[in-house]
């Protein structure tokens, strides 16, 4: 009898991790912006960005959306306020901006907004806009541009 509640033991621990786990990734899917099938970003860039710099670089951002019509949301991904999101929209275009693996990288994506054609070039003028703009910050270059 010992031998089958240690079968059972192990099969309730193996259910409620595995339901662990599965909260995990539905819980990471909901934080997940909505995109349509198989959207890939238009362009990415990687921008290294040290904490104490961190406040600088988010008024950059700012000043990027004001300066390109662009609605902005600056907000913590944490509770601990370690990682951060930075979604901007506007009709034609949607940027995401996040930490999610290193709190000191930034990923900046910029898709497609629905439907609405994106201008022909406007996307190099924005990611050129967007360097020019975060690199105002002292140490803060965009790394990686694809």
């Amino acid at each position: 009898m010992a031998g089958f509640n240690t079968i059972i033991r192990r099969c309730v621990l193996t259910a409620l991790l595995g339901l662990a786990a599965a909260s995990v990734v539905v819980e990471g899917y909901a934080m997940a912006p909505k995109l349509g099938p198989g959207q890939k970003p238009l362009r990415s860039v990687v921008v290294p960005v040290h904490r104490n710099v961190r406040e600088q670089f988010f008024n950059q951002l700012q000043l990027f959306a004001d300066m390109h019509g662009f609605t902005i949301r600056i907000a913590p991904a944490t509770p601990d306020n370690e990682y951060f999101s930075v979604s901007m929209h506007r009709v034609d275009i949607k940027v995401f901006c996040d930490s999610v693996w290193d709190p000191e990288e930034f990923e900046i994506s910029f898709y497609q907004n629905g439907d609405r054609p994106v201008a022909s070039g406007s996307i190099e003028k924005l990611v050129g806009d967007l360097k020019q703009t975060v690199e105002q910050v002292p140490g803060v270059t965009v790394s990686k541009d694809d």
